[in-house]
């Protein structure tokens, strides 16, 4: 019964240690632990491997009452080596806090409630390398807290509230192997005498962001090996005379945004490499202050109240490659201040000229936010790459003819300056990118890549660029990768000279990026306002220039390769002083007073007029001879006049025109289809006084029915007759019905009648050119019309030759090795000895054709003549032609017996010149495959 209440004990106790808190781990790699929990107090973690390595923990919830740190949590995990504790916070972390850590080496806790650390809290972890207590909320330090740890090497402390006083002077002591202590980010305002004597081994001291006002003698005196002294963010006002006497070994020394108003004595940092003094109150340096620094290689004085710089400031600093200078007055530099540099800084200061100050610079210089006037590439050195003149009051880039080729400038900035002009010349051939962003340029000068071939960009944003000629923005040359050009915000004008804004995505231009996508109208109409265009939808049209040579006084012109306007409106014409010489294609006269008067003058000689307005003029009568002048015109705009009668001869002088726009204006009964307007397109004509009478419906439903396939009426079915609410077509008077059907019946007729002649033309067309539509049919798609198979059935051969032993030479060398796919009966070679007659007629019954070549030889031949009564019997016996006449050379009619003499007479036959004889001739003879393929069904 005891054992049975002992064990109920023991388990109840462990349930109630598990109940306290819950506890999530899991193991990220071998030997590592990550604990996520609620609160460290409460947790138990004897459940934890004992050869545990790296254990992990994570409060993922904030207590807002702070406890103290539990002892003996982890006695167990003598293994352990890195502890890391995070977000959890507490009043105190006891001495017992890592009691049984002995292996541990690094520590890191942080949690911004912690504020008191035990006096012996590393006494149980001697082997400590590396202490992480940044971001807590510690305020002091107990003195010689950290005596236990021999072989510290880091200790890092930032971020907190610690503060120094004189009990302090022992907090580091014996730490001769520390080598790096951070204590950035806290209210440190004095250093007690001693302090850091121990740390001889110290490299890295970060100070920075603290409270320091004073930098004394004996504060770094021992750390003859530090390497890295941070002290920025203070309020240093100065530092005694041997301050850094000892750091023979610092390389980089940080001394910014303090408020010393001179710089510390550095003669013994011999080994110093980067010196930061920026944003300090410093306004003179002496020639000796930089004594014996042959190592310095960056120095940053920015933010300083420097005015002058003398010659013999730098002089001793031979290593040097970098001088940041920026945000100074400095409104002076003696020439040769600068030796050997790489890299000089200096905007935000006073400069007002070059010269040849910044000559030895290599690399880059920065002179933006000066007061310079005028560059000159002799000012810089050859070898720079970069430069940075922005936000200068910059006028003027100077250059030479050698500089374009011994200079080696890749970068060039010069945004916001008063810049008029980009030159090609300004430039050397290496450069790469132009930043001329805000300035006044207007002009671009040759800026191609044929003489620029390394460009990739040019930003001329926010010009005053209107114009770019097509021979300064084009490439001779198509280059392997085009340069950028930036254009957005100028106020480019579409201008005929801007032909380039069509042809951007070409290879010929540069790529064009827009990010205000509009270029500003030349010639519009609409003068109210300002009228843009999108250069991406642009039109060649629609890029204008204006010409006051050759315009009349009263008006304005424009033109472009495709055309020329004359714009008049609106202008009060009495007698004309001169007539149109420019030969525009596109003339307005609309608003006009009295312009009915003189437009015949005016357009005397214009053969290239294509679109005249002559709208809203108040035109009464048109002159037979007002468009005399104007054969071309193809456009008439006469809308919104006062016209009443348009006599049909008006338009005799205009063949060509197309549109022709006659609405709004008082005409009665206007006779369009007496008009001789040929290449009439489309017309209208509503808002007349129409007079709807059977002399004019009639002929005007006619003509526009007749016409409504090659003529466009846009506006024909809201044109009225006059005092009537119905469209004209569909206007109906009883006196017109009879003309109405007569008009139906020839609507029927005249489809009808043009439909059968075309048919009869097309069947003697097709009779007499049969036998070519035939021989066509075959030689293109193999095809025989009304071809009787049946004839050819039982026949031994395609065809029989009959010639003349004369002609026996021309027939082997022309006629076999064009019939080669033919089976040809041949009597010099296919019949037998003995009786000729019986062969003959065998052959000419065997053979599906008989062909004639018929010469002044075959004339004179019996034999020949013979054979060709027998082929002409046989193809009379079997009803069908078998006979094909092939007339090798001419013959005299008179010489032909009577035979040959009709059957020619009645019969086609081949003439050996035609040019498709041989297609002809295989027409006439039958069908290899077609004949096989009978012969073996026969046989």
């Amino acid at each position: 019964m005891a054992i049975l209440l002992h064990i109920f004990i023991i388990l109840l106790t462990s349930c109630s240690i598990y109940s306290l808190q819950t506890i999530y781990c899991k193991k990220r790699e071998i030997y590592t632990t990550l604990c996520n929990l609620e609160s460290l107090s409460d947790s138990n973690f004897s459940f934890l491997d004992a050869d545990t390595l790296q254990l992990e923990l994570i409060c993922i919830s904030e207590i807002t009452t702070a406890k103290m740190f539990p002892s003996g949590k982890f006695k167990h995990l003598h293994q352990l080596k890195n502890l890391a504790i995070a977000n959890c916070s507490f009043l105190q972390i006891g001495s017992g806090a890592f009691q049984g850590l002995k292996s541990l080496t690094t520590l890191k806790i942080h949690g911004k409630h912690n504020k008191e650390i035990s006096e012996n809290l590393f006494d149980p972890t001697p082997q400590l390398d590396i202490i992480f207590f940044s971001f807590n909320n510690l305020e002091y330090l107990p003195a010689r807290i950290f005596r236990n740890l021999k072989s510290i090497i880091q200790i890092h402390l930032s971020n907190n509230q610690l503060f120094f006083n004189q009990s302090s002077k022992d907090t580091f002591k014996g730490l001769h192997s520390l080598r790096l202590l951070d204590l950035r980010f806290n209210q440190i305002d004095y250093l007690p005498l001693g302090i850091f004597d121990d740390l001889t081994s110290l490299l890295d001291l970060y100070l920075r962001n603290n409270l320091l006002q004073q930098v004394n003698d004996n504060n770094f005196r021992f750390l003859t090996k530090l390497k890295f002294l941070d002290l920025n963010n203070n309020n240093l006002t100065k530092t005694t005379e041997k301050a850094f006497e000892t750091l023979t070994h610092l390389m980089q020394l940080h001394l910014g945004n303090n408020q010393l108003k001179y710089l510390p004595n550095l003669q013994n940092l011999t080994s110093l490499t980067n010196l930061y003094i920026y944003s300090n109150n410093v306004a003179d340096i002496a020639s000796d202050s930089f004594l014996h620094l042959n190592q310095l290689r960056i120095l940053f004085l920015w933010g300083n109240k420097i005015k002058v710089l003398k010659n013999r400031t730098f002089q001793n600093l031979p290593n040097l490659i970098e001088i940041n200078l920026q945000i100074c007055e400095i409104n002076f530099i003696e020439e040769d201040t600068f030796q050997y540099l790489s890299i000089l800084t200096m905007p935000f200061n006073k400069v007002n000229e070059m010269r040849s100050s910044f000559v030895k610079v290599k690399e880059k210089l920065d002179l933006a936010f000066n007061n310079i006037q005028m560059f000159d590439f002799e000012s810089i050195n050859p070898e720079l790459k970069v430069i940075d003149l922005s936000n200068n009051r910059l006028r003027v880039i100077k250059t030479s003819l050698s500089s374009a080729i011994t200079h080696k400038l890749e970068y060039f900035y010069a945004n916001n300056n008063q810049l008029e002009i980009c030159s090609v010349s300004h430039f050397p051939l290496t450069i790469r990118h132009i930043l001329m962003e805000n300035n006044n340029i207007i002009h671009i000068d040759q800026f191609t890549a044929d003489i620029l071939p390394q460009l990739e960009i040019l930003d001329l944003k926010n010009n005053l660029i209107r114009e770019i000629s097509d021979k300064d923005f084009q490439y001779t040359t198509i280059p392997l990768k085009k340069p950028i050009v930036h254009l957005t915000s100028n106020p480019i004008i579409c201008s005929c000279k801007n032909n380039w804004m069509l042809f951007t995505s070409t290879s010929r231009y540069p790529s064009i990026s827009f990010i205000n996508t509009y270029c500003i109208v030349t010639y519009s109409r609409i003068e109210k306002y300002v009228s843009w265009l999108s250069i991406r939808t642009i039109n060649k049209s629609e890029l204008m220039c204006e010409n006051t040579k050759t315009c009349l006084s009263q008006c304005r012109c424009f033109f472009n390769d495709e055309l020329s306007i004359m714009d008049c409106f609106n202008v009060t014409w009495e007698q004309p002083t001169a007539i149109v010489k420019e030969k525009f294609t596109t003339i307005f006269f609309d608003g006009n007073i009295n312009i009915g008067s003189v437009v015949s003058i005016l357009l005397t000689n214009s053969p290239t007029l294509q679109t005249l307005y002559l709208n809203n003029s108040g035109l009464m009568i048109i002159s037979k001879d007002m468009f005399q002048g104007v054969p071309g015109l193809k456009e008439l705009y006469l809308e919104e006049n006062q016209l009443q009668y348009i006599s049909p001869d008006v338009f005799m002088n205009l063949p060509k025109l197309k549109i022709l726009s006659l609405y709004k204006n008082k005409l009665q009964q206007p006779q369009f289809w007496k008009m001789a307007l040929p290449h009439l397109s489309e017309i209208t004509f509503s808002e007349n006084n129409f007079v709807c009478d059977c002399e004019f419906i009639i002929p005007f439903k006619k003509w526009a029915i007749e016409h409504q396939l090659e003529i466009t009426f846009p506006d024909l079915d809201i044109t009225y007759c006059n005092s009537s609410t119905v469209p004209i077509t569909n206007f109906i008077d009883s006196s017109c019905l009879v003309d109405n059907q007569n008009i139906k019946l020839i609507l029927i007729i005249a489809p009808t009648g043009s439909i059968l002649s075309f048919l009869v033309i097309f069947g003697i067309l097709l009779y007499l050119y049969r036998l070519e539509m035939k021989v066509w049919l075959y030689s293109r798609y193999g095809v025989r019309l009304f071809y009787n198979k049946d004839a050819d059935i039982g026949k031994v051969y395609s065809a029989f030759i009959s010639y003349a032993d004369e002609d026996e030479d021309w027939m082997i060398e022309e006629l076999l090795p064009r019939l080669d796919d033919y089976k040809l009966c041949i009597h010099q070679r296919d019949f037998p000895f003995g009786d000729k007659i019986e062969s003959l007629l065998q052959a000419v019954e065997s053979s599906c054709r008989t062909v004639v070549i018929l010469t002044p030889n075959y004339l004179k031949s019996d034999w020949c003549l013979f054979e060709f009564d027998t082929a002409h019997m046989q193809s009379l016996q079997d009803k069908c032609k078998r006979l094909v006449v092939v007339l090798l050379e001419a013959v005299d009619k008179c010489e032909m017996n009577k035979n040959l003499s009709a059957y020619l007479k009645t019969n086609t036959y081949l003439d050996i010149n035609d040019a498709l004889v041989w297609e002809k001739l295989k027409f006439a003879l039958p069908n290899n495959e077609i004949l096989q393929e009978q012969n073996e069904t026969h046989f």
